[in-house]
């Protein structure tokens, strides 16, 4: 298996800051993060990514994922085209496909 990591520093900064700002948020509510899996699965349903996601991140080099934010890695397929194009450019919303799993 091979990870591979591909960011914008800047999309990367951003996301960062936000994160920090929900962690710092989820303080002010006791029990808010990091949420249990009782919580998770009477809420939306087990996070099944989350056994994963730290040993992932380690592998790309980056940091742990943040509980404390209830942060977790979702997954989704893309051609590697796209994802240059994402790295790169950012995500941008006129690129999308109307006809996706999801619309734009």
């Amino acid at each position: 298996e091979k990870i591979v990591s591909v960011m914008n520093a800047e999309s990367w900064k951003s996301y960062q800051e936000r994160q920090d700002f929900i962690a710092r948020d989820c303080l002010r509510y006791p029990g808010c993060a990091p949420m249990s899996d009782a919580a998770w699965a009477d809420w939306s349903g087990k996070v099944h990514t989350a056994a994963h996601g730290n040993a992932i991140m380690e592998g790309a080099h980056l940091p742990s994922l943040n509980a404390g934010a209830n942060e977790f890695l979702m997954f989704h397929g893309t051609k590697p085209e796209a994802a240059d194009l994402i790295a790169m450019n950012h995500f941008d919303m006129a690129f999308a496909c109307k006809t996706g799993l999801f619309g734009a």
